[in-house]
């Protein structure tokens, strides 16, 4: 993830541009910022056309199913990264 202003002349790997803040659900950890469970899961729904249905779906039935995140902790994640309307729109396939 990207934001929408960088560019880059590679052509061994595509970017995915976001407007969504990149400094909510971000964990620095020995050097390197890695997102938290419910940012990429939510971001798996917002991008669904480029990653895949069944993958988004999956990813985010798979953190559920193993607690890795709740239903609650991705309702704050989605209000705090303005993305409720995704998750919203999503919530009846994920859910077991």
């Amino acid at each position: 993830m990207v934001p929408p202003e960088k560019r880059t002349r590679e052509t061994g790997y595509k970017l995915i541009r976001t407007k969504t803040r990149l400094d909510k659900q971000i964990v620095d950890e020995k050097g390197y910022r890695i997102v938290t469970v419910e940012r990429a899961v939510l971001e798996a729904l917002k991008f669904i056309t480029k990653i895949g249905e069944r993958t988004a779906v999956k990813a985010a039935r798979e953190a559920l199913a193993t607690r890795k995140t709740m239903e609650t902790k991705l309702a704050k994640a989605a209000k705090e990264l303005g993305l409720e309307s995704v998750l919203a729109k999503h919530l009846e396939i994920i859910l077991p």
